[in-house]
């Protein structure tokens, strides 16, 4: 067999408008400022703005936004940074710490010390990080490695173009610069892709002139490459966004060479940027700053400079901005793949791709191991392979960067109990201390908030169909007893919503019963989510996480009469609020 078609969803583009908004906060708010930095506390819901410079005087001041309420209130932190500007600024989702690194100020020159914020205080974490100290970099958070990226940045006597990791205790130094990556700048700003696992940078000052180029960072390999030929004019002192849901990065602003503020609006679509047409823009500005509020569509930008310095607030609003609902499957072609198989396990690869193991032809269930990078298949041939089986779960642990694979049932029908790992082309047996019963037809699903491999279900030696809710970390597993779980249940389809951070479970079978209930779980809890309008009743179905437009998609199952091919997405980002839940029916 020379090649496969295997199926494939296109999404056309999206639409570039964008709903701007200019609020009137109640109450005291942050004077007018440049050079400030701001960023979203997700699991607070709360806009955090530090410091800045507002032409004569330099501040220390902690703002928190309340976006639900619509009002700015000024922190009073027992221990605070000194004062400060364009320093670099990111939330780390993992550990709930607002991270602060670097800056200028007029009196203590170039800056090289970490602090974060907890919500109530700063802490000094570490007195020294990238060498030397500098300002106007640019930092973001690596949401799939739980480490915050900085590249770039001016010092007292040059201009950097290295790249740092801050892990929570350590910074390291992870590219040291050189011409295989961007030219050395600042003033520059990126984003963190998260549907495409990489860092976007765009723009700033290389000190001889503005720049216009967009580079990609790999985080897995440390590697630069150059995208997008062509974009917005060369610029620095901007804002830059990336809006998961739509999977886009935004920006907006800036200088020009001639110290112009600029105020048109680009989004970054793929590797393509287009200007916006949105009629609803702020005013000119640069030297402001924007940030993202998750799982929302929204962003806050505050202050920056038009004429003279300015202290407004304004609300960026594109959860209507969504690509079309349009569904074409098509066909994709591959080559060199595996003879044609069913009862296959597949995941996708940490670092791109789709690793594919097992299944059954029509000489049996073989142990054949595939790596799919873009529509080629290569077999790949490790040392050790596990045992023959089927109905067992494969998934993908982004935090150890390797695929996890548990379980399922051995040619003679047994049921089994074992834990593999594969990276590097390699399976290696784990040997937790404690480990799940035996069982095959599982779901599993990576929970990206809480790091952890969640399984439920599936039936066991005797084919009674089991209840139990289990967790891997990378070492060993946990059992978990929340006070309420789905029924007991094997073929079920499960995913985790990264939107919403929620795990979402649908339908499966027990015993002869087949299934359409639909529970999430939250982290803590599972909630039976009971919903109108849903898939029917069947087990086997496929659902997936679309991280580009933030909703679910599921396809397929069976029920006693026979095979579904119809397509439903979850796209409800708040709940069995209204009858329906979300669910749409596409094909």
């Amino acid at each position: 067999v020379s090649s496969l078609a295997i199926a494939a969803v296109v999404f056309p583009a999206a639409s570039s408008a964008q709903s701007w908004s200019q609020p009137t906060p109640s109450g005291s708010q942050p004077s007018s400022r440049i050079f400030h930095a701001l960023s979203f506390d997700g699991a607070r819901d709360r806009a955090v703005l530090f410091g800045g410079y507002n032409g004569s005087t330099e501040f220390n001041d902690t703002w928190e936004w309340n976006p639900s309420a619509g009002t700015w209130s000024q922190r009073s932190p027992g221990t605070s940074p000194s004062i400060r500007q364009v320093m670099a600024f990111a939330y780390d989702a993992a550990r709930g710490r607002t991270v602060m690194w670097g800056g200028f100020s007029n009196s203590g020159g170039f800056r090289s010390d970490t602090w974060e914020w907890d919500g109530t205080n700063w802490t000094q974490v570490a007195a020294s990080g990238p060498i030397p100290g500098r300002c106007a970099a640019a930092m973001v958070y690596d949401s799939q490695r739980q480490r915050v990226i900085l590249f770039g940045g001016q010092g007292q006597t040059n201009f950097a173009n290295d790249v740092w990791e801050w892990d929570g205790a350590t910074w390291t130094q992870t590219f040291a610069g050189g011409a295989s990556g961007p030219s050395p700048r600042f003033f520059h700003n990126m984003v963190y892709d998260s549907g495409r696992r990489r860092v976007v940078m765009f723009g700033g000052n290389n000190n001889s002139n503005l720049v216009n180029d967009t580079w990609s960072w790999n985080p897995q390999t440390s590697t630069w490459t150059q995208i997008a030929s062509t974009g917005p004019s060369a610029r620095g002192q901007f804002g830059m966004i990336y809006d998961p849901s739509l999977d886009r990065t935004l920006l907006y602003g800036g200088e020009n060479a001639s110290q112009q503020s600029l105020g048109d609006c680009w989004i970054l679509d793929g590797d393509t940027w287009t200007q916006s047409t949105s009629t609803s823009t702020p005013p000119a500005r640069r030297r402001h700053a924007i940030a993202y509020r998750p799982n929302t569509g929204k962003s806050l930008m505050f202050g920056g400079q038009q004429g003279g310095v300015i202290n407004e607030t304004w609300n960026l609003d594109t959860s209507s901005d969504a690509r079309t609902d349009d569904f074409v499957p098509t066909l994709r072609t591959t080559t060199n793949p595996p003879v044609a198989l069913r009862d296959f396990m597949a995941a996708p690869l940490p670092t791109g791709g789709a690793l594919v193991y097992g299944g059954t032809t029509a000489m049996g269930r073989q142990p054949f191991t595939y790596v799919l990078s873009g529509t080629t298949f290569t077999l790949q041939l490790p040392n050790v392979n596990p045992a023959f089986r089927a109905d067992a779960a494969l998934g993908l642990d982004l935090a150890r960067g390797n695929n996890v694979l548990f379980g399922g049932r051995n040619p003679a029908g047994v049921a089994l109990g074992d834990t593999w790992t594969f990276a590097s082309g390699q399976w290696t047996l784990m040997a937790p201390a404690v480990a799940p019963p035996a069982r095959s037809g599982h779901g599993f699903a990576y929970d990206a908030t809480a790091n952890v491999l969640l399984m439920f279900g599936g039936v066991d030696a005797a084919n009674q169909p089991l209840g139990d809710f289990w967790a891997w970390d990378g070492t060993t597993w946990t059992q978990r007893t929340p006070s309420q779980l789905p029924s007991a249940r094997s073929q079920h389809a499960m995913t985790f919503d990264g939107r919403r951070s929620r795990v979402v479970l649908h339908g499966g079978i027990a015993g002869t019963t087949r299934l359409s209930d639909i529970w999430e779980y939250d982290g803590a809890n599972w909630i039976d989510m009971t919903a109108v309008r849903k898939p029917s009743e069947r087990h086997g179905g496929g659902m997936v996480y679309d991280s580009g437009r933030g909703r679910i998609v599921f396809f397929g199952g069976r029920d006693g009469a026979g095979f579904f091919n119809d397509t439903w997405e979850l796209v409800n980002s708040t709940g069995p609020a209204v009858p329906g839940y979300g669910w749409t029916r596409l094909t």
